[in-house]
């Protein structure tokens, strides 16, 4: 099923013009695929169980980790959103210590551009975990298993590309461990 996600905008415009825009969606007869956007700074805890209450998609999104904020509690709205069968969007959300323990539906970060950005390799470890190893270490290499030759005699553009296919792949494996983790703990999401 497809979905779009409003625009996490409420702490800039105000959640009385984010509520004003979800009256418009709705009149479009398009807000029921809407991911609706918990915005901490202009909306309080009862403010956030009306939106679920509400929810015409029962999907929610969450922001993420960012610099000098300080981090939602997430098992308590999550818990939140499960008690009503809402499903849970987690932005910028990559750390392992969070999706080790905290069941979001889905989540999405950048990350995976950063070796492109840096010119290092993302690279799959055990248990989810993936490694960034910069290319001038040709220790690093080795001991990841990455080819010297299949990085280095290549243009600027093909490594590069290089790069971000094997974050892609190393990515691909991250999602595969933790949705496998959180079946075994009971947790299914449908496809």
């Amino acid at each position: 099923m497809d979905y779009y996600v409003e625009l996490d905008i409420g702490e800039i415009v105000g959640q009385d013009v984010v509520n004003r825009w979800r009256e418009e969606l709705k009149e479009l007869n398009i807000y029921d695929k809407c991911v609706t956007v918990y915005h901490p700074k202009v909306m309080s805890e009862k403010d956030f169980i009306d939106m679920l209450d509400e929810s015409e998609s029962r999907y929610v999104g969450l922001e993420g980790l960012r610099e000098n904020k300080s981090n939602l509690p997430y098992k308590k709205l999550i818990k939140l959103c499960y008690d009503r069968n809402v499903r849970v969007h987690g932005f910028a959300m990559i750390r392992d210590v969070w999706l080790d323990s905290v069941p979001f539906t889905s989540v999405d970060s950048v990350s995976w551009k950063a070796g492109a950005m840096y010119g290092t390799a993302m690279v799959k470890k055990p248990k989810g975990k993936i490694t960034a190893v910069r290319l001038k270490s040709k220790h690093q290499m080795v001991k990841n298993g990455l080819s010297l030759m299949e990085y280095h005699k290549q243009t600027k553009e093909e490594q590069r590309f290089l790069l971000a296919m094997t974050a892609i792949e190393s990515y691909k494996e991250k999602e595969k461990y933790f949705t496998d983790l959180w079946n075994k703990r009971g947790i299914y999401w449908d496809e």
